[in-house]
């Protein structure tokens, strides 16, 4: 599959659109290395409502039960940056 092409289009139909899929698109940031991650993590901090937040927490809940940190700690920078708009660049 095209990761980076399904990001792109997730991005374009817009938050409100892409909302019920969240649980599926927050398993995405177990890897901010996937393709179209990036993107979509900077998508995501500029484009939220307060349920996004709700579901970030049930992602990060998700993620301390199977015990995968690197995913918990994704999460947790989205969860920080959405909170203040940053945006990120890996070659930060």
């Amino acid at each position: 599959m095209r990761w980076p092409l399904f990001a792109e289009i997730l991005i374009k139909r817009g938050y409100a659109a892409i909302q019920d899929a969240m649980d599926v698109i927050f398993e995405w940031f177990q890897d901010i290395n996937w393709p179209g991650a990036l993107e979509l993590h900077n998508f995501l901090v500029q484009n939220h409502d307060d349920s996004f937040f709700i579901g970030l927490d049930k992602a990060l809940v998700k993620a301390c039960e199977k015990n995968d940190a690197e995913w918990q700690d994704w999460l947790n920078l989205l969860k920080k940056d959405a909170k203040i708009g940053r945006v990120f660049s890996l070659a930060e």
